[in-house]
């Protein structure tokens, strides 16, 4: 999706911007993404910036307040870019970060992935308990992507072979297992976790985050590595290093590889077909992790699949089960 630039901002904007950081001297916008909003480098008179801005009618916009209201928020340990200035008015909301001279985390095997695991275990504690009160829990995403995964498997496509499996795996899921009072970040992908010119490892855009279990983050990123080039088994591993991986339910795990798949790839047939690419790209890795799992979790037990079966809370009429306030 092509995206505003600085030029598309209106006057009233640019004025407010260039009243706190000084006259522009240069721009370098982000390339394109799936938010259509600015997302650039400016270079003021004041220094270096990162500004995003999107305008306020945008269904993006709530993410922006949400990143708003939880960057300053965050812990001093917390490796994030700090947020120094907002401005919304009745047509653009604008968030300026301090300005990281980083890379994208390689997450190929041999790659960051290792500093990534450092950084996000060490962050743990810290935000153990959500600083932000009244922010949403996962559970309600994940809840609507099952949603999706169910309209799917209603009629599945022909490619979809094993969609009886994944049925079970929705059964088994119990959406509160995903509860908990950690903050996570809830998008970690290699652009939003930047390796910085000293080696720190970075992470920025905190618009998706949200109140979880410890564990979610690097659940998330299994499939990355996947992706990345790691063997479902390793990318496993690698995520068994995180302290609180070891209370992560097995069916939970086999429940989000699966409702994530089923909903990009549902979304690639029935969403915008401007994305559609790069939704049925995702799939792959997630199906390899969901066959990984389903290989090793009989019966389905802990995170480390050596645990006794739990019978499954959402009943057998597979309707999802109610989503706990946590």
């Amino acid at each position: 999706m092509e995206r505003f630039q600085w030029e598309d901002l209106p006057d009233t904007s640019q004025r407010a911007f260039t009243a706190r950081f000084g006259r522009v001297l240069h721009t370098r916008g982000a390339p394109p993404g799936l938010s259509p909003g600015v997302a650039a480098r400016i270079t003021a008179a004041g220094g270096p910036v990162f500004l995003k801005a999107v305008p306020v009618r945008s269904p993006a916009a709530g993410d922006y307040r949400r990143e708003r209201e939880v960057v300053p928020t965050l812990p001093a340990g917390v490796p994030a870019a700090r947020l120094l200035w907002d401005h919304e008015d009745d047509r653009w909301l604008l968030l300026a970060f301090a300005c990281i001279d980083a890379r994208p985390a390689d997450l190929s095997p041999g790659g960051d992935a290792g500093a990534v695991m450092g950084s996000l275990a060490g962050m743990g504690p810290l935000l153990e308990v959500c600083p932000v009160p009244g922010l949403r829990p996962i559970a309600a995403k994940i809840g609507s992507f099952a949603e999706r995964a169910r309209a799917l498997l209603a009629d599945p496509p022909a490619e979809l072979a094993d969609a009886a499996v994944h049925e079970k795996a929705l059964e088994e899921m119990d959406l509160s297992d995903f509860s908990g009072s950690a903050l996570v970040h809830a998008d970690p992908h290699p652009g939003n976790i930047l390796v910085a010119v000293d080696g720190r490892v970075v992470w920025v855009d905190w618009a998706l985050s949200a109140r979880a279990a410890p564990w979610v983050d690097a659940a998330l990123l299994v499939p990355r590595l996947i992706a990345a080039g790691w063997p479902p088994a390793e990318a496993e591993a690698w995520a068994a290093r995180h302290p609180a991986w070891a209370k992560a339910p097995a069916p939970a795990l086999t429940g989000l590889a699966s409702v994530r798949a089923l909903f990009s790839l549902e979304r690639a047939l029935h969403g915008p077909a401007r994305l559609a690419g790069g939704r049925r790209k995702a799939v792959e890795p997630l199906l390899a992790w969901f066959h990984h799992r389903l290989a090793r979790t009989k019966p389905h037990g802990p995170g480390s699949g050596t645990g006794e079966h739990r019978p499954s809370r959402s009943g057998r009429s597979g309707r999802p089960p109610r989503i706990p306030p946590g």
